[in-house]
């Protein structure tokens, strides 16, 4: 998946919006030496409720950061946990306590921020539509699940975001 294909890229992220051009290193015949060029996704993911308390989160973060070389080497994965490797205008809104402390380390931008204001009004569009589907009566899961469908892709056209897709 070449990182320079623009073309394909919109057609992955029109259906994948979470995945990221990436370099593999790790694999069958693979190595930072011999790298593929892939597609990837943040990886690992910590996640919380909106509700949780935003000194809570920050405190995570700053625990996972400031202890990075301690745990760094105990999974292949945690390579992703690493400061330079956070993907900050990402497909789902960051917490207060999140924002709060990528700004202490000066990488939350002006970019991100308003990225993370619209997959805020996004949840508040789809929420909204899933009420709007609970509310009325369906046959079957079938008929739920296609009133889901067409409900959720056009509240979000409505609202002037795009649907990803409206038909799974």
């Amino acid at each position: 998946m070449p990182k320079g294909d623009v073309e394909g890229w919109k057609r992955l992220q029109a259906a994948a919006p979470y995945m990221i051009p990436a370099m593999g290193t790790e694999g069958a015949d693979l190595s930072p030496e011999k790298p593929a060029e892939s597609a990837s996704y943040p990886y690992p993911v910590l996640m919380t409720n909106a509700s949780t308390d935003a000194s809570l989160v920050n405190k995570m973060l700053n625990a996972m950061d400031e202890t990075f070389d301690e745990y760094k080497d105990a999974a292949p994965g945690n390579v992703g946990w690493a400061m330079d490797r956070q993907s900050l205008s990402w497909v789902v809104p960051y917490h207060e306590g999140a924002i709060e402390f990528f700004k202490s380390k000066g990488m939350w931008t002006d970019e991100d921020q308003k990225n993370n204001d619209m997959l805020i009004k996004r949840q508040e569009v789809l929420a909204k539509a899933w009420q709007d589907v609970k509310s009325r009566k369906h046959a079957n899961a079938a008929e739920f699940e296609q009133d889901w469908m067409k409900t959720r892709a056009g509240a979000l056209t409505a609202a002037g975001m795009d649907a990803g897709t409206s038909n799974w």
